[in-house]
C-alpha cells in the first residue's frame, strides 16, 4: 500500500487597513493626522479657518485687521514700535501709526521732540503813555518766527 501525503499550504493574507489620510480630506494649508481610525483636519501653525476647506493667514491687507492694527508678516500688530522719535506718542489711525510731541514738548515727532521753549518776558516803558506793557515773545517753530503778545498793565 502506498501512502498518500498531502501537503497543505497555508497562506496568511494580511489585511491592509487604509489611510484616512491618502489622499488627504484637508483643504489648502491644513494637514491631516490620523486619530482612532479616522482622518482629522488642522490648520497649519500661523494659519486659521476651515481646515477642512482651506486655512489662511491672519491677514494680507490691513484691511483684514481692526483699524488700530496693521497687517505686518501675514499677522495684525500695532505698528506703532519703534516708529516714533523721542517724547513723542503713536496713535494709529485706520492702520497707519501716526505720530505727535507730548504735551509741553515741539519738534518733528518722528525724529525727536525738545521741550517748548518757555516766553521770554520784555517790559517796555512807554513814556508818554506813562504805562507798563508786558510783553511776552513766543518763539513758534512752525512759522519761524516771533509772536508778540502786549497786554497793557493798569
Amino acid at each position: 500500500m502506498y501512502e498518500k501525503s498531502i501537503h497543505i499550504k497555508t497562506f496568511f493574507f494580511a489585511e491592509e487597513v487604509p489611510n484616512p489620510c491618502q489622499p488627504s480630506p484637508c483643504g489648502t494649508n491644513a494637514v491631516c493626522t490620523q486619530r482612532n481610525g479616522a482622518g482629522a483636519c488642522s490648520c497649519i501653525p500661523d494659519y486659521q479657518g476651515n481646515p477642512y476647506e482651506g486655512c489662511r493667514p491672519e491677514c494680507v491687507l490691513s484691511s483684514d485687521c481692526p483699524t488700530d492694527r496693521a497687517c505686518v508678516r501675514n499677522k495684525c500688530e500695532d505698528p506703532c514700535p519703534g516708529v516714533c522719535g523721542q517724547f513723542a506718542q503713536c496713535t494709529v489711525i485706520n492702520h497707519i501709526p501716526t505720530c505727535t510731541c507730548i504735551p509741553g514738548y515741539v519738534g518733528n515727532p518722528f525724529a525727536s521732540c525738545t521741550p517748548q521753549p518757555s516766553p521770554r518776558k520784555f517790559f517796555f516803558y512807554i513814556s508818554h503813555l506813562k504805562s507798563i506793557f508786558s510783553a511776552a515773545c513766543y518763539n513758534t517753530a512752525d512759522l519761524s518766527a516771533y509772536i508778540l503778545q502786549c497786554c497793557i498793565e493798569v
